[in-house]
């Protein structure tokens, strides 16, 4: 039987109030006076089958606010996603999603192709194992699609989590198609390339898929394999914004290792900040320990590290969603897009004449930043000067000065006219701190790549 059917399981079910920071985000739980009133959504959760890039159909759950005793109103919404090569159908089941949901949420889980036990609330998806390769990155493609398309989701709020190996197919996916409406991904303690996966790097390797490290089996078909599944080959196309969870003591790895979460952010971050990406913004772990967004760090250099959260992740159970709660905050406030010729994608190619123009929602009275990296013109990796100049990017970015105050909402035009032919990087961001040069506390909010031809 061809699994086609969509059905309420335990409709209008009552969750008690969410204990965590995270509950006064959303659905009016804050009042003027920054006051958390208590107040909670009912909830319902439905089973769908949606169907994958390649047809396999899967098995999915969403845990939401009831849209019948809501109609009308738009919530954020959470993609979640398992650690391991696990099943992800039964996170509907865990409390602490169940509780987001009952904040303001739509929390969307699903089994990847080939998974699911087939007992109730985990039907077993269409499709072969993939080991969180690509066909798995499509997987979720296919359901962060089905989600904006909810008429109950805000489809400029729409966040990934991921646990543990889980990041392969987010990253992955959030990588290799960059224009997918995902404003931010929490990546909690994610093992980012192959030594790490396999456990080379902590001196007990295993096979994981059938695969051990590039570094045991360098060939050819090994390395393939990788190549789709490392995280840090493809978090630097996800243009929203990255938050790296990780503790002192990693739930996988050695006590006091950091390769992977310090690598993750430097290739999330954008170049104007000292990293490979292109993310809208940065920063390893939440608000609550202060660390500083936009910063890449040095493995060398133990003393430039960020604060790690104490002991384990498993010490701070519920951590996960309060830090998805304040990503989600993140994303109701002001945002800057950029687009070539009128495209919005983060890769362009365009024909003269060129038109650069940006859209700014929320931002109004904040200060712009605009870098430029262009070969043909003879253009280092430089910022645009309330001149007009292009002058190179310093080593102190507190030298840089904005090009301009942000207008009202809306669309905006910064460059028409013809350019040599040739490839181009443009990042175009704000600073909520008005004081005439760049704070750490500056958001790149988009970046650009275009080829001229």
């Amino acid at each position: 039987m061809q699994p086609s059917e969509t059905h309420a399981h335990a409709p209008f079910r009552r969750i008690g109030l969410l204990s965590l920071a995270v509950v006064g985000w959303f659905g009016g739980l804050v009042g003027t006076s920054g006051a958390v009133h208590a107040v909670a959504y009912l909830i319902e959760a439905a089973e769908k089958w949606i169907a994958a890039p390649n047809g396999a159909q899967l098995y999915t759950r969403v845990v939401q606010p009831s849209p019948a005793l809501y109609p009308g109103q738009r919530f954020p919404a959470l993609i979640a996603i398992p650690g391991g090569t696990g099943a992800g159908a039964p996170l509907a089941d865990n409390p602490l999603y169940r509780n987001l949901a009952a904040s303001g949420f739509v929390v969307t889980v699903f089994n990847a192709e080939g998974r699911g036990s087939g007992r109730p609330g985990d039907l077993v998806s269409q499709g072969a194992e993939n080991c969180n390769g690509y066909a798995h990155q499509d997987d979720l493609k296919a359901v962060i699609e089905h989600a904006a398309a909810l008429t109950n989701v805000d489809v400029t709020n729409i966040g990934v989590e991921t646990a543990s190996l889980g990041i392969a197919i987010g990253a992955g996916a959030l990588g290799r198609y960059p224009d997918l409406p995902v404003a931010y991904l929490v990546d909690q303690e994610g093992p980012h390339d192959n030594r790490v996966i396999t456990f080379y790097d902590a001196g007990r390797e295993r096979a994981v898929c059938g695969h051990m490290s590039t570094v045991t089996d360098p060939s050819a078909a090994n390395q393939a394999f990788w190549a789709e599944r490392e995280a840090v080959r493809h978090i630097g196309g996800f243009r929203g914004r990255y938050l790296r969870m990780q503790a002192e003591a990693d739930h996988a790895q050695n006590p006091g290792y950091f390769r992977h979460a310090i690598e993750m952010v430097n290739a999330a971050a954008p170049p104007l900040f000292g990293g490979a990406g292109s993310a809208a913004w940065t920063r390893m772990n939440g608000g609550d320990l202060g660390n500083p967004v936009n910063t890449a760090y040095s493995l060398s250099n133990p003393a430039q590290y960020p604060k790690w959260v104490a002991g384990r992740l498993s010490d701070h159970p519920g951590l996960n969603t309060v830090y998805v709660g304040e990503m989600a905050a993140l994303a109701a406030a002001s945002t800057v897009f950029l687009r070539i010729n009128g495209n919005p994608y983060a890769a362009v190619t365009a024909a003269n004449p060129v038109t650069v123009g940006y859209t700014i929602r929320g931002g109004q009275g904040r200060e712009l930043f605009l870098t430029l990296d262009a070969p043909a013109m003879n253009i280092p990796l430089s910022y645009r000067s309330a001149a007009g100049q292009w002058i190179p990017l310093p080593a102190n970015l507190a030298d840089v000065t904005p090009f301009a105050v942000a207008p009202a909402d809306g669309d905006h035009t910064l460059y028409t006219g013809t350019v040599p032919a040739g490839a181009y990087s443009l990042c175009l961001g704000y600073d909520p701190v008005a004081n005439g040069h760049l704070d750490t506390g500056a958001a790149v909010s988009d970046c650009v790549s275009a080829t001229v031809r």
